[in-house]
């Protein structure tokens, strides 16, 4: 059972105008009737994140600042990185993601070539 959604804002939840699409909000009402917790994810600072989702801030978890930050729905400051140890953070979390994120292509290539060749 789901019970945790996380997305990256730019590039993935906004538009190329900056902008969240209309479908989401109903979306994002179905996930809250199930009890499913919501957070946007960014390399944004927490303030602009809110400004984002004015009216469903009470409903939403941020994890901000390259989750450097990371704040509750009531807005509490729930986990942070200090700034001396933000830039070893970030290495950390890099060293992480784009093994995995070469992982993911890889396999996307070789089903590629699988199911081409299958045809």
């Amino acid at each position: 059972m789901i019970k945790f959604i996380a997305t990256d804002m730019d590039g993935t939840l906004l538009n190329s105008n900056n902008e969240i699409h209309a479908d989401f909000y109903p979306m994002f009402q179905s996930l809250k009737e199930k009890d499913i917790i919501f957070a946007a994810a960014s390399g944004r600072q927490y303030y602009n994140l809110r400004k984002q989702f004015e009216g469903y801030n009470q409903d939403l978890i941020y994890i901000s600042e390259n989750g450097s930050m990371v704040f509750d729905k009531s807005g509490l400051k729930k986990f942070h990185v200090p700034e001396e140890r933000q830039s070893k953070f970030y290495a950390l979390q890099q060293a992480w993601v784009r093994p995995a994120e070469k992982y993911i292509q890889k396999e996307r290539y070789e089903k590629e070539c699988v199911q081409s060749q299958a045809q």
